[in-house]
């Protein structure tokens, strides 16, 4: 027994020093996250037999799964990441936070450059290129581009599905990775896979960087939704519905560029996630 032992032990942290060894198994698990958002995606058939229809009505056919995902999000974040994300917004002043946050968007420009010529949409991808070469000059650190009316708009890759028609799929909460659904899991695995980062050299400086990058996204994010989302645990009567809601009203304006369709039953991106946005290409 104590031989498998090692051998386990072997296979996650290598025979090298203690310092490789972490390295070498973050790699690995990162490698692993990613395939497992893939591997959700490609298993939902098989687990979608049995939904209740109250579940089927919702979009959420996996609703008993999602909420003990959710559950286990939502502890992490109590006990991790919102006393991290108080302690990070304590020390540093908003100045600070403010250019930690413009650096990570404009580490993000060839992949939003990327999805902006994918829905034929050439006048963002204009801009995008125009912000990148700007903000360049602060080494990202700054915002000068908004001063010249070049505003930011967040793209991903499920966005770009959408455009082109993709449904959503039935919604998903993602272990740590949070709210989704099968088609913006998709995208989520097809930008980590693209993402210019894993061009870098050495294998363990590009871990350490995506590492170090996407715990920063995770804590700016708290930061910039902190006394939001405190809000909405402490007052919702259901926590996971409020945000199942939340999130598909967000990724439907986010897919129209912000203009929904004047109609007053369209208040939430679909069950299904078939938004009806107009196209994203410049006529």
């Amino acid at each position: 027994m104590s031989g498998v032992c090692v051998t386990a032990t072997d296979r996650i942290f290598g025979r090298s020093g203690p310092a490789d060894g972490f390295w070498t198994s973050v790699s690995r698990w990162m490698r692993m996250a990613r395939r497992l958002a893939l591997v959700m995606v490609l298993l939902l058939p098989a687990c979608t037999t049995v939904p209740s229809d109250s579940a089927l009505d919702d979009g959420d056919p996996l609703e008993g799964l999602n909420r003990s995902v959710f559950a286990f999000n939502d502890a992490v974040d109590q006990v991790v990441v919102r006393p991290v994300t108080w302690v990070y917004r304590t020390v540093l002043p908003t100045p600070i936070r403010d250019g930690i946050r413009n650096f990570l968007t404009w580490l993000r420009s060839p992949l939003l450059l990327a999805n902006n010529l994918l829905q034929g949409d050439v006048e963002q991808a204009g801009v995008t290129v125009s912000r990148f070469f700007i903000n360049g000059l602060t080494a990202g650190l700054g915002d000068p581009a908004s001063a010249f009316g070049l505003m930011h708009r967040d793209e991903d890759f499920g966005q770009t599905l959408a455009v082109h028609g993709v449904g959503g799929g039935p919604y998903l909460v993602l272990p740590l990775l949070g709210l989704s659904n099968g088609r913006d899991t998709i995208g989520i695995v097809v930008e980590a896979l693209v993402d210019p980062i894993g061009l870098l050299g050495h294998s363990e400086v590009r871990y350490r960087v995506q590492l170090g990058r996407t715990a920063m996204t995770g804590i700016d994010f708290r930061d910039e939704n902190f006394e939001t989302i405190d809000d909405l645990r402490e007052n919702s009567i259901d926590f996971y519905a409020a945000a199942r809601s939340i999130y598909r009203q967000h990724r439907a304006a986010v897919i129209s560029n912000g203009e929904m369709p004047d109609s007053p039953a369209f208040d939430q991106e679909p069950a299904d996630g078939n938004v009806r946005s107009k196209p994203k290409a410049s006529e």
